[in-house]
């Protein structure tokens, strides 16, 4: 067992660390030597500011005065006349040292040895006062009864708060017990003093004289023994006993306090410690625990996981864990520990990092950080996990993310080509029509000239339709065009009616020549959706393609009826409850879809078609773009009178 510190000797230490303190800072030396020396110190050490606000004690001191508050004038002096004679004098300069009487934590009243004096800077400003407490009520006790003042010590022993019994050291038999054995124990005073000691002690008879032949000879005067009360409980007490003569007869005077529900905490305290020792060992996450700079704690995951061992971490300079992280995350990492240390709000508790391992490694972490108290004082509990193979795969995600993009721009752009492809015919009808008028006027003109008439009023109307014909050509191919060509993505608000008009330019024609009717129920106050034009045109343009080509299949299987009705009506409106949405509807009079067909309409190169007449991609890209533009189409309704495609786009 190591030696107690004399009070020279604590007296020394406490100086030295005032002294030394930025001394201290700057060579990294943990101020763990000092506060051990203080720590393990029986004397009770107090220290307060100049202001006289209390700030620091050792557990001698909270154990003798328990929490006293920042005021200890008030409320540790039972003369508080004397405790500000205290702190004046030394607040001049000088020091104190004598004998007061103080409270105790659980209200007795001590006698107390006081040597108390203030602490200055080089420049002689006081910067903290200091009290060193020695309890010397018992001595006090003894010294009463060294002087044979039997009526004084009579007195001080029946009236006493402590727990107080004058032992027989030969066979243990209690000559005297105060009121306070007798309500701590249950006996009457009287039936203590029939008893032996050994009626109390739990331990065997003979381990009990053992240790009163130690206390007789002076080796020892400190033991914590289990008591037995009245009742059966068995209680755990801490027994200062010492030897005085009363009456010229040598006794064993012992002072006894009931530290039962201390042992119990610290008990606890130390199974807890175990359990965390433990859980941190056996766990597979790195913990790690910070304060002031230093690390205090590291568990073997959190090793192997930087590559330094246990050791080497523990004995890092001030600061010294910032030698793991990435140079790119250095700043950031470190001014989320600055923040955490002021108490900032937006400090971030979680966050991912770099680190370099002693090898050379770059890994990632992820952090997670929570202020506990370790020995006393706040401190950081830091756990972090390797996420390594997790960001690997994000990256790998997001490159497959960027590469199914490029396809499905690709395939889009397939699309188009392939409606191309089945609108060239009827963008043929398109032009066709105009260019028969203009061959057909030219034809007129020519005739005129030949003949020499003068009909000029009538060859500017003739030229006039010219004009006319050969704009509509131009819009056509221009807007074809346009559509084929492949271009970025661009959402922006558009609107949905004007779309849908615009495919009519490519395909009007073909459903005119097929006498297909198209009625347009659109609503005249539609909000604009945010979409790609080109790309929701790609879509109406399939789906009036697939119209056509199911009012084609059934007007030839019907032999070519002249009382079926070829019809598609297109319906435009807002819906939702918030009429947060623009639905849109195109309802045809075809063939409509089988039931086994239904669950496959969107897949790709899945088609009903005839070979040749269809590539089985035009719907699955309507719903790759449908779903880009965070939208929704299905198949509403579909029989032998018909289908309906219902298309829902959220409102820009």
């Amino acid at each position: 067992m190591s030696k107690k510190p004399t009070y020279e000797e604590l007296e020394q230490l406490v100086r030295k660390l005032e002294r030394d303190e930025s001394e201290r800072k700057r060579s990294g030396v943990p101020l763990r030597i000092f506060k051990e020396a203080l720590e393990n110190s029986t004397d009770a050490v107090g220290m307060s500011t100049p202001q006289g606000q209390h700030f620091y004690q050792n557990k001698a001191f909270e154990e003798l005065f328990g929490i006293i508050g920042e005021n200890p004038p008030e409320t540790l002096y039972v003369d508080k006349r004397v405790g500000e004679e205290v702190f004046r004098i030394i607040m001049s300069g000088g020091q104190w040292t004598g004998e007061v009487n103080m409270y105790a934590k659980d209200g007795q009243i001590l006698d107390i040895h006081l040597r108390a004096y203030a602490n200055k800077d080089e420049n002689g400003n006081i910067i903290s006062l200091v009290g060193i407490h020695t309890d010397i009520t018992e001595r006090k006790l003894a010294e009463a009864v060294l002087r044979d003042n039997e009526e004084k010590f009579r007195t001080m022993f029946n009236r006493h708060n402590a727990i107080m019994l004058l032992i027989e050291p030969g066979n243990g038999h209690i000559i005297d017990a105060n009121y306070s054995a007798a309500n701590f124990y249950g006996y009457t005073t009287d039936k203590l003093r029939t008893m032996a000691i050994q009626e109390i002690n739990v331990l065997p008879p003979e381990e009990i004289a053992a240790e009163r032949n130690r206390a007789i000879a002076s080796e020892q005067n400190y033991f914590i023994f289990p008591h037995r009360l009245a009742n059966g409980e068995i209680k755990t007490v801490e027994v200062h006993s010492s030897p005085i003569f009363v009456k010229e007869k040598e006794l064993l005077f012992s002072v006894i306090h009931d530290i039962t529900e201390r042992k119990q905490m610290e008990a606890l305290l130390k199974e807890s410690e175990e359990k965390f020792r433990l859980m941190t060992e056996q766990n597979l996450l790195g913990v790690i625990i910070l304060q002031d700079g230093f690390v205090q704690y590291v568990n073997q995951a959190a090793a192997i996981l930087t590559e330094y061992s246990v050791q080497e971490a523990l004995n890092w300079e001030l600061n010294g864990f910032a030698r793991l992280f990435h140079p790119d995350d250095l700043k950031f990492v470190m001014q989320q520990a600055q923040k955490k240390q002021e108490g900032a709000k937006d400090v971030v508790t979680h966050y991912s990092y770099r680190i370099i391992t002693k090898s050379g490694k770059v890994k990632w972490l992820d952090q997670y950080s929570k202020t506990i108290v370790f020995e006393g004082e706040n401190a950081d509990l830091i756990t972090i996990v390797d996420i390594t193979e997790r960001k690997d795969t994000e990256e790998a995600l997001q490159k497959a993310y960027h590469d199914l993009k490029n396809v499905q721009a690709q395939l889009v752009q397939t699309g188009k080509l392939a409606a191309i492809g089945e609108l060239a015919a009827g963008v043929a009808h398109e032009l066709n029509q105009p260019l028969t008028v203009i061959r057909i006027i030219a034809q007129r003109l020519l005739k005129r000239f030949g003949k020499n008439s003068g009909g000029i009023d009538k060859m500017k109307d003739d030229l006039g339709s010219i004009e006319k014909n050969t704009t509509r050509m131009m819009k056509i191919i221009n807007h074809l065009r346009a559509f084929s060509r492949q271009t970025t993505t661009e959402f922006k608000p558009i609107d949905v009616n004007k779309v849908i008009q615009d495919c009519f330019q490519m395909i009007g024609e073909q459903l005119r020549l097929r006498n297909i009717e198209v009625i347009q129920e659109f609503s005249d106050d539609l909000p604009k959706v945010l979409g790609d034009a080109n790309q929701l045109e790609q879509v109406f343009l399939n789906l009036l393609g697939n119209s056509r080509d199911a009012l084609e299949s059934k007007f030839e299987a019907k032999g070519g009826g002249a009382k079926l009705q070829k019809k598609i009506v297109i319906t435009t409106h807002v819906s939702g409850d918030l009429k947060d949405k623009v639905e849109i509807f195109f309802k045809d009079t075809g063939t409509g879809i089988v039931q086994e067909a239904l669950h496959k309409s969107f897949d790709p190169f899945y088609t009903t078609k005839e070979v040749g007449k269809g590539t089985g991609l035009g719907l699955s890209i309507s719903y790759g773009i449908i779903q880009n533009h965070k939208g929704e189409i299905d198949v509403a309704k579909t029989g032998p009178e018909g289908t309906t495609f219902r298309i829902r786009l959220p409102v820009a």
